[in-house]
């Protein structure tokens, strides 16, 4: 779930009060390396908030932020030679309606995916 801004000090403080023996190093670490997982990132473009601590909705996900995410995924597809994906958060991304974008006939040279059977007379 996409993080609120500055949640590493509310984390710090939760180390503490619960006495456990976690350093600010590590944290940073850990959320460093969570922050730059594609998980994050992915998640980043498709939520709309960003969570506490406590995982209660705190503030909207900008779309600046969204879109920073976004390039990221990019940039790693295109590194490692990945098919590129078009994001669902884009307006007009989505197609709409019943027949989401496809035509009611059939292109040309384009077999149907079921054969047209044409009706028999009933065998008594």
């Amino acid at each position: 779930m996409p993080m609120q801004t500055g949640i590493k000090d509310e984390m710090l403080t939760a180390i503490v009060r619960r006495g456990l023996d976690i350093s600010e190093e590590r944290l940073q670490m850990a959320l460093r390396a969570c922050c730059a997982s594609l998980v994050y990132r992915t998640r980043m473009c498709s939520m709309r908030f960003r969570r506490d601590i406590n995982g209660v909705a705190v503030e909207a996900i900008s779309k600046e932020d969204k879109k920073h995410a976004w390039q990221q995924i990019v940039d790693y597809r295109l590194r490692h030679k990945l098919p590129q994906l078009r994001p669902q958060w884009l307006k007009g991304s989505r197609k709409k309606g019943p027949m989401k974008g496809r035509s009611a006939q059939p292109r040309k040279g384009v077999k149907p995916s079921r054969p047209v059977q044409a009706s028999q007379p009933a065998a008594r």
